[in-house]
């Protein structure tokens, strides 16, 4: 398992595929955190860092595995769901199905703006079967922390879609990160796992969805 090297330039196999499929549908020693409006959150201590992983849920009707999987995976478009982005960009391919990434953020006043590069890992099993997207911090020379920014590190942060019938579909969402800097543990736990819901809140509206889906493909100038 070679995903949660953080610094590391990996080429992801089956075991790492595998690894974070069984974080997003095992339950086991995930403690439930938050159950409403369809959305279920979790958290989990873990052995490599005291920051706790974070697991959220949701079900969407009416929407694909494909559609979620086209909206998460298009980093130019999250601008439009993400309002905390203020940056997000490929740097380079590692392999057909990996790349490196660069990405910033805004933080709530008066904590500064925290900015990852990151490699993205992904595997689509094809249409109406399951999707996975995920990503660890690694370092690369010619991006370092801009001024103004603290470099976060994501230990492991990604995404799992699976579909639900013929036209429904799940999205489990996971990450283990730390913000740096120093903001107290306890609080980044805190606020992690009420923020963690918002994550798939966002899309809970189909129509919203489905309006992004048709932009990212072309189907709406």
């Amino acid at each position: 398992m070679n995903i949660m090297k953080v610094g590391e330039v990996i080429f992801a196999d089956d075991s790492d595929f595998d690894y974070f499929k069984k974080l997003a549908l095992s339950d086991e020693e995930w403690k439930l955190e938050y159950n409403k409006h369809g959305t279920k959150v979790w958290t989990k201590t873990n052995e490599f860092s005291a920051f706790k992983m974070i697991k959220a849920r949701s079900d969407y009707k009416d929407v694909s595995p494909e559609d979620v999987y086209d909206m998460i995976h298009d980093s130019d478009y999250r601008k439009t769901w993400d309002t905390s982005m203020v940056e997000g960009y490929e740097i380079c391919w590692v392999s057909p199905n990996s790349d490196i990434g660069y990405y910033s953020l805004r933080c709530p006043k008066p904590f500064k703006r925290r900015d990852f590069v990151t490699q993205r890992c992904w595997l689509d099993f094809g249409a109406r079967h399951e999707k996975i997207i995920f990503n660890h911090s690694v370092h690369h020379k010619a991006y370092q922390s801009k001024k103004g920014y603290i470099r976060g590190q994501s230990y492991l942060t990604g995404y799992y879609m699976t579909p639900i019938g013929d036209k429904d579909c799940q999205l489990t969402y996971v990450t283990l990160s730390d913000p740096k800097g120093s903001l107290p543990v306890w609080a980044v736990n805190k606020v992690a796992s009420v923020l963690a819901p918002k994550v798939l809140c966002m899309w809970r509206d189909r129509r919203e969805l489905v309006w992004s889906v048709c932009v990212i493909r072309g189907d709406l100038q």
